[in-house]
């Protein structure tokens, strides 16, 4: 809710908080905006963040809201194993 309120944000959603440590939180979020200065609305959304101890955010800006297809990408990843002696 709060984030939503922040001038030049139409619509917040996908959010996922994390945590490591269980100390230091994460977050990824879509924004839906029309905002020219995109800088300075995610400096304003990781000040918010801060408040509740996100210290690291990866915005996603959309000048519509996504659809399912393209909220959802798929990632090729590749499985490196370590073998410890």
């Amino acid at each position: 809710e709060e984030l939503s309120s922040l001038d030049g944000i139409e619509e917040v959603h996908h959010i996922h908080i994390r945590s490591m440590d269980g100390a230091h939180h994460y977050a990824t979020l879509h924004v839906v905006t029309n905002a020219s200065d995109i800088v300075s609305l995610k400096t304003s959304i990781r000040k918010t963040l801060a408040k509740y101890h996100i210290v690291h955010s990866v915005i996603e800006t959309e000048s519509v809201r996504c659809d399912d297809a393209n909220c959802h990408p798929v990632f090729e990843t590749e499985h490196h194993h370590h073998h410890h002696h």
